[in-house]
């Protein structure tokens, strides 16, 4: 198809542009290039320091090699560390559920450094073929390791669920290929792929059968020594973390055996349903449909004890009180405020401590301390150093049926042989067995402009009964308690 001639008009507002532009993209540019010349300067530079650090890791796992394939992964994630931050910063979600499940398994710690590259340690990631969740399994394969996908449930973005369908593959590959290195070479290329470079290279590891396995897996093992360096030795390349907050760095898992809603998780707890839903996105209607093995509800710790209570209490009865902790207003706008729902603390070190030590004495996972502290776990502490850790404010709701008793009885009454009109009285019910009035808001409107149309009520009663703090505008759908005379 032939294409319209660009006129002279737009020829010049295109140079124009292009004008203008010049010292903009002139600006980018050299700064791209100073960041290339500084980043490829310090990896010649400090070549011997990243090998170092890379033979401090585990060895036994498979050799960590500092070739052309590695140095140019870190160098290229030093150019652009904000992939990077994040990565480190949801490491402190993830890896204690990793680190406990891979111990459980007898498997190497240091396999939790897989998702990092296969999800970048997004549970809801896709990869182009279909793969999903923070170990990217594929719908197919997912059953034939125990992962659960219908329309209610996706375990595959179940962080716990997808870990242990993960060992199983993991487990399986080093029992047939007998080497670490080449059983995370399978979990890209597959356990067939590896056998068959190992027949054509006759090696028995990674390093050894490299040629002979497909492009992208050749790249696959350096890219996991990679995302190892980078998340252990962040800190000495000046990357800070992009942290998530409070509310879903400290999480537990909590397993529900019976149907439950986001809804009704949302008014026990008073978290947003968007924050339940980020951290349990493996439920597909917001809805737990209550399958005899159980699900996995990962909560913030401050509000597991109340969820527990809620569960043991009522959630099998079909006389389910209303929740009156249950902040409807709060709840759109809810976010975590580390001052009021996190307390944070230090622990000074002694001559004797390591990380671990004092993780093990705060019964806090270490790599937790570590990305808190912007330290590694190899990392040496001198005496009076300290670590900062965080504790969260439990919420401990407990759950009452309040029933009101009345002491009132309808008086007793002399009943003459023919009632007159002067004879009946009326004598009117108590206002604690009255019902409470609910308003539902079809607008924003302000609390003083509610209360203006019950002339009885006072703006202190009306805030104090909806746990409001100020005259702010409440928004449309909410709905308040009108307290009676």
């Amino acid at each position: 198809m032939e294409t319209e001639p660009i006129s002279t008009r737009r020829w010049v507002i295109l140079l124009s542009c292009l004008f203008f532009l010049q010292p903009v993209l002139l600006k980018a540019t050299a700064h791209t290039s100073r960041l290339d010349v500084e980043v490829d300067y310090l990896m010649d530079f400090a070549a011997d320091q990243v090998k170092e650090r890379l033979q401090l890791l585990d060895q036994s796992l498979l050799e960590h090699r500092f070739d052309k394939s590695v140095r140019d992964l870190i160098a290229y994630h030093l150019r652009y560390p904000a992939q990077t931050a994040r990565n480190v910063g949801r490491a402190v979600a993830y890896f204690p559920v990793f680190e406990a499940e891979l111990a459980a398994a007898g498997l190497p710690e240091a396999l939790k450094y897989l998702p990092v590259i296969e999800s970048a340690l997004r549970p809801e990631a896709l990869s182009r073929v279909g793969a999903q969740g923070l170990w990217q399994f594929m719908p197919f394969t997912a059953p034939e390791y125990g992962l659960l996908i219908d329309e209610y449930v996706d375990e595959r973005l179940d962080a716990y669920q997808a870990t242990r369908g993960a060992i199983r593959y993991l487990a399986d590959a080093y029992d047939y290929l007998n080497d670490w290195s080449l059983a995370i070479a399978a979990y890209n290329a597959g356990k067939g792929g590896v056998r068959r470079a190992m027949r054509r290279s006759g090696g028995k590891n990674f390093w050894t059968v490299r040629r002979y396995l497909p492009r992208e897996t050749r790249n696959y093992v350096p890219a996991f020594i990679a995302a190892i360096y980078l998340t252990e030795f962040y800190a000495v390349h000046g990357i800070e973390p992009e942290m998530p907050s409070l509310d879903e760095q400290l999480v537990e898992r909590v397993v529900v055996y019976q149907p439950l809603s986001f809804y009704r998780v949302a008014q026990v707890t008073g978290l947003s349903i968007e924050v339940i839903q980020r951290l349990n996105p493996g439920y597909r209607k917001g809805y737990l449909p209550g399958y005899k093995s159980g699900h996995n509800l990962v909560l913030p710790q401050r509000v597991t004890a109340a969820l527990r209570n809620y569960l043991a209490t009522c959630a099998n009865s079909d006389d389910e009180p209303t929740l009156p902790w249950a902040p409807v207003l709060r709840m759109p706008a809810y976010s975590p405020q580390n001052g009021t729902d996190y307390e944070r603390f230090f622990q000074r070190a002694t001559n004797l401590d390591s990380l671990q030590s004092i993780a093990e004495k705060l019964q806090i996972p270490a790599s937790q301390l570590a990305i808190w502290n912007h330290l590694s776990p190899l990392d040496t502490l001198v005496q009076g150093q300290a670590i900062k850790y965080f504790r969260p404010i439990v919420l401990e709701a407990r759950l009452q049926r309040v029933v009101n008793f009345s002491t009132w009885r309808a008086p007793s009454l002399a009943v003459p042989g023919k009632l007159t009109p002067a004879d009946l009285r009326a004598y009117p019910l108590p206002a604690m067995l009255g019902n409470p009035l609910y308003l539902s808001l079809t607008q924003k409107e302000k609390p003083s402009a509610i209360v203006a149309r019950f002339p009885y009520l006072e703006m202190n009663r009306f805030l104090s009964a909806n746990e409001l703090a100020n005259d702010k505008t409440l928004p449309a759908g909410s709905v308040v308690r009108i307290p009676r005379k």
